[in-house]
C-alpha cells in the first residue's frame, strides 16, 4: 500500500515492515509523552514544596497569565520550528516546557482538588490511554 505522505523508502517495504516502523514510532512518541508527564508531575510537586514560590506566582495575575500565554506561544513556536532542531535540542526544549511551564502552571490544580481525586483522575486517564493504545496496536487503521 502506497502512502503519499510517507517517504519513498517507507513505501518500498513490505506491509509487515511498515507495521513494525509504525509500531516503533508510536512507542517512541508514547515514551516521550510519558517522560513529559513525569517531568510535569515532578515540577508541579516541586513548585508546591518550595515555600513562597506558588504565592509569588499567584499573587501577581500578570505573572500567572504571562506563564499561560508563554505556554501557548512555546507550543506554536515548537510546532513550526521542530524540524529545524536537532533531536537533542528538541528533547531539551520539550523537557523545559514540561517542567518550567506545564509543571508550574498545573501545580495550582493540586491546591484546588484533593490528592486522591487528582490521583484517581490520572489513573483513569492513564488506563483509558493504555487501553486505547493496545486497541490501536492490535487493530491499526
Amino acid at each position: 500500500m502506497n502512502n503519499p505522505q510517507m517517504p519513498l523508502a517507507y513505501n518500498n517495504v513490505t506491509a509487515d515492515m511498515q507495521a513494525e516502523i509504525q509500531h516503533s514510532f508510536i512507542m517512541r512518541v508514547y515514551g516521550w509523552m510519558t517522560a513529559g508527564l513525569v517531568i510535569t508531575t515532578m515540577a508541579a510537586l516541586f513548585t508546591l514544596s518550595v515555600p513562597g514560590l506558588l504565592d509569588a506566582i499567584l499573587s501577581n495575575m500578570l505573572v500567572f497569565l504571562g506563564l499561560i500565554v508563554l505556554e501557548l506561544v512555546v507550543v506554536v513556536v515548537l510546532t513550526r520550528a521542530i524540524n529545524n532542531f536537532s533531536p537533542a535540542l528538541a528533547g531539551l526544549i520539550f523537557a523545559g516546557y514540561a517542567a518550567g511551564l506545564n509543571g508550574v502552571t498545573l501545580s495550582i490544580i493540586l491546591l484546588v482538588y484533593t490528592g486522591t481525586s487528582v490521583a484517581l483522575t490520572f489513573g483513569i486517564t492513564a488506563c483509558t490511554f493504555g487501553i486505547m493504545t493496545l486497541f490501536w496496536l492490535h487493530h491499526p487503521a
